[in-house]
């Protein structure tokens, strides 16, 4: 089968573009009352997406793992979130003896700003 040209390549682009797009065009422009207020809308919003206010410490993710496997042994995992300070603190103390997490970790994935040594 011979390579497709530049022009059969664009062409083919398109038709995969236009078949599988799960965004709906026409529902995108009506949003918006015309396709320049779509565009300007999407340029006004981009970009800050991946602003994600986070810490860099530099340290190896792998004690998440450990936390995660902690967390799911004691049950917890889908309510770290909602449980109370007392008993969030706890297994914080818990898993300080039984994970190579640092206090970062520790802090970070049971979001709590508690003051921790290790």
């Amino acid at each position: 089968m011979p390579a497709l040209d530049k022009v059969e390549r664009e062409q083919f682009v398109d038709y995969v573009i236009s078949r599988y797009a799960w965004v709906d065009y026409k529902a995108s422009v009506a949003l918006f009352g015309s396709y320049d207020q779509l565009v300007i809308a999407a340029d006004s919003t981009t970009g800050s997406e991946y602003d994600i206010n986070e810490d860099y410490n530099g340290e190896s993710d792998r004690p998440y793992l450990e936390l995660i496997a902690f967390a799911k042994s004691k049950g917890i995992l889908d309510r770290i979130y909602s449980l109370d300070a007392g008993r969030k603190v706890e297994h914080i103390f818990e898993a300080m003896r039984c994970t190579s997490a640092t206090p970062h970790h520790l802090k970070s994935f049971f979001h709590t700003d508690i003051k921790l040594v290790k």
